[in-house]
């Protein structure tokens, strides 16, 4: 028998299929990434594998660090042809590794299942296979696909591998608790139940269970009254207050369903021994809790921080609860009101800071004045206005006191080493707000950086051959000049000009002028100057203090790496906006209209070419290439492909070319003299009409200096050619009246 385990979420979430593979992959001693699992799954069914392993081991290599990389490790690409010369060179069995294990994340069913196989089988047997899949809720949350997913898997497990393989799935909820996991159960048949309504109904049958006769009274002097109160609590987060709650507000009374919910969530996040988990640990709080309300008026509830006191012993001996933080709290409760109260707030902080933020495990619940004094009502019909008048000044003296400190609108508690270095983070960000030119310069990048990044997508196409055109990015006080074969766009913003100067200069420019003008408002400027401040002392910060060697100095980074990142998206959310209100001048004055900046200055360009190419339309069409062939192959009616049947050299462009070239030009300066202002012609159309004035009789071409017809040219040539104009050239007529005299 064989057995894999693990969780979906360690893997990939957004691919189940990757995501279960990787379950089994990690159980079995295989590296995560798909392309390098297949790898080693081979090198095993070779018998190749211990080989290699031995071979880097003995050239003081990691095997595991070089199959991560195994795409590009040389030692581990000479291993392979040491055990098996069939590959030649390192360099060639690199090569075969990239091509037989391509880099991708794209798994079907098919391809998972053969998998499994492999993995398990033996001689082509798969022997009885338990995989077990913990957390299987928690991972499918309230997403629908990943439901689906999960079923199919289950699904094919069960029917396409002979029956040979036990799929079990655990989570804290049973498959009849929500609509998600319902889905499950046809793929589930045997189920064994324990999910958190078995917790709930346990401790509502026993330590919070009433008499009948008071349901009423709970509900009518403690629920209705202060409907508004608990409906409002945690709101914006996924343990909110729902439809589906109220039916369990007099069963569960005194505890709220909100408040049980934040327990359980804290339980689960703190819970390093495995005793908070279990059933009679959760009985025993939810009883003190009870205990503690039992002599109290209806309408008093459990404060959400009550759980703190009854964990706090083990959070301590476990390490999930500094010592510091715990002296925090328990000094700050004095025997005032307003010294409980802060302690409290405190304890409340560090509990939510426990609660897991990666994608998926979220549950947007945040330590902010307003979801603090949510957990702290106990008096539903009192404390609720009282708590959000008070609370936010608390919360300002404990930042003053430096026990928390203010991140955005979240607080987290601070230590002495965390008031250390907040104190430098102070320190340096009031030098930087008095620092004009570091903030100058700092801005002209974050200006620039988004400026070309808005850009990046465009991509500047003339007329209907697709004539691609550049466009520079000027972000400059000065002029730009004006490129030959392109346009620029000259942007400048409103910490150096005023609008109306912009303007005034792309109105004296003329209806001409092929160049740009952009203006980037000084949209935000407050935002930006202390989101830049903010970012770029908590930058120096963690710079001068160097790597953290103890857990304090951990946390203290990791506050100031969030103070970084709330500035850095402040800072992203101002510049974003600067970029969003520019505006785009056409020489002239006009102002370009769009949604976007690029579509603004996609509109911009392609009316600015008009102005610097105003011939271009003479050699646009998409045709030239064939004009080309046909003229090489000796078709002197080949401008037919671009839509025109008279004379050869009348023929717009070739005529100007002709008229260019007068008593001589290099190929390479009709190249030049046709490609710039005012004609941005293609170099198809150029080197095309070039070939079929030779072959028609109009030019005269030499190579090196010796006569060359038109079949023999190519492109390649033709920058190097020699053409003069046959003179007098002769019209078609002559030609043909010359060809029958002979």
């Amino acid at each position: 028998m064989k057995a894999a385990a693990g969780t979906l979420g360690e893997g990939t979430p957004d691919n189940i299929r990757l995501a279960f593979l990787q379950l089994i992959f990690r159980a079995n001693g295989l590296p995560e990434n798909l392309a390098a699992a297949k790898f080693v799954l081979w090198l095993r069914e070779r018998n190749l594998w211990e080989k290699i392993s031995t071979h880097l081991k003995n050239k003081k290599r990691d095997p595991a660090q070089e199959i991560r990389n195994f795409y590009v490790s040389t030692p581990l690409a000479e291993a392979l042809v040491a055990a098996d010369s069939g590959y030649g060179s390192a360099k060639d069995a690199l090569a075969a590794l990239r091509s037989q294990y391509p880099n991708t994340s794209t798994v079907t069913i098919d391809d998972a299942l053969d998998l499994i196989r492999r993995i398990f089988g033996n001689d082509g047997k798969l022997p009885c296979t338990l995989i077990v899949v913990d957390e299987v809720q928690q991972f499918i949350g309230d997403k629908v696909e990943r439901a689906m997913d999960v079923q199919e898997i289950a699904e094919h497990c069960c029917t396409d591998l002979d029956s040979r393989v036990l799929l079990v799935g655990t989570g804290q909820s049973a498959l009849t608790s929500t609509a998600n996991l319902g889905r499950l159960q046809a793929r589930f048949t045997v189920k064994v139940p324990l999910s958190d309504a078995d917790v709930e109904a346990v401790t509502r049958q026993t330590v919070l269970a009433k008499k009948p006769e008071r349901i009423n009274d709970i509900k009518e002097k403690a629920i209705d009254p202060n409907q508004g109160e608990i409906s409002r609590h945690l709101q914006g987060s996924r343990i909110a207050s729902t439809l589906s709650d109220e039916p369990y507000y007099a069963p569960d009374y005194p505890l709220l369903p909100v408040r049980r919910r934040f327990w359980e969530k804290v339980l689960r996040n703190v819970d390093a021994s495995g005793t908070t988990a279990q059933l009679r640990t959760q009985l025993k709080i939810v009883f003190d809790a009870a205990k503690e309300t039992a002599d109290c008026d209806l309408g008093m509830v459990v404060a959400g921080d009550f759980i703190y006191n009854e964990i706090a012993t083990d959070l301590l001996n476990t390490g999930m609860l500094q010592r510091e933080y715990h002296e925090i709290i328990s000094e700050l409760a004095d025997k005032t009101p307003k010294g409980q109260l802060k302690s409290r707030l405190c304890t409340l902080i560090f509990l939510i800071s426990k609660l897991p933020r990666q994608a998926g495990a979220d549950d947007r619940v945040r330590a902010t004045a307003e979801m603090l004094a949510d957990l702290l009502v106990e008096d539903l019909k009192n404390d609720g206005t009282k708590f959000r008048q008070e609370i936010p000044n608390l919360l300002k003296e404990l930042v003053d006191a430096g026990k928390v400190m203010l991140v955005d609108s979240e607080y987290l508690l601070q230590t002495k080493e965390g008031a250390n270095w907040n104190q430098d983070y102070n320190r340096r960000r009031s030098q930087i707000l008095n620092d004009d030119g570091r903030l100058n310069d700092e801005r002209e990048k974050l200006l620039r950086t988004a400026l070309d990044d808005s850009l990046k997508s465009l991509n500047i196409a003339q007329g209907t051959s697709r004539q691609s055109r550049k466009l520079e990015i000027a972000l400059s006080n000065t002029r730009p000049a004006q490129p030959d074969g392109g346009l620029v766009f000259w942007v400048r913003h409103g910490w150096a000009e005023q609008e109306k100067t912009v303007a005034t200069d792309a109105q004296a420019a003329g209806n001409d002028s092929p160049m740009l003008f952009g203006y980037l408002p000084r949209t935000a400027h407050e935002d930006l100057r202390q989101g830049l401040a903010s970012m770029i002392a908590a930058k120096d910060t963690i710079e001068n203090h160097g790597t953290p060697t103890s857990e304090e100095a951990n946390q203290a980074a990791d506050a100031i790496k969030t103070r970084q990142r709330a500035a850095e998206q402040s800072v992203n959310n101002a510049i974003r906006q600067v970029i969003a209100d520019s505006k785009v001048f056409l020489g002239g004055g006009s102002e370009v209209t769009g949604l976007e900046l690029v579509d603004r200055v996609e509109e911009a360009a392609q009316n600015a070419l008009q102005r610097l190419f105003p011939q271009f339309g003479e050699a646009d069409h998409s045709n030239w290439p064939q004009v080309l062939a046909g003229a090489k192959g000796g078709n002197v009616g080949a401008l037919q492909s671009v839509a025109y049947q008279g004379e050869v050299v009348q023929h717009p462009v070739c005529k100007q070319i002709s008229e260019f070239i007068g008593a001589g030009k290099k190929g390479r300066e009709v190249r030049e003299n046709f490609r710039k202002a005012p004609f941005g012609w293609p170099q198809d159309a150029i080197d095309a009409s070039l070939v079929i004035l030779t072959l028609a009789g109009n030019l005269r071409c030499s190579v090196n200096g010796q006569p060359t017809e038109a079949k023999a040219l190519n492109q390649a040539q033709i920058g190097n050619a020699s053409f003069n104009v046959d003179i007098p050239p002769l019209s078609a007529m002559q030609k043909w009246t010359y060809r029958f005299t002979l």
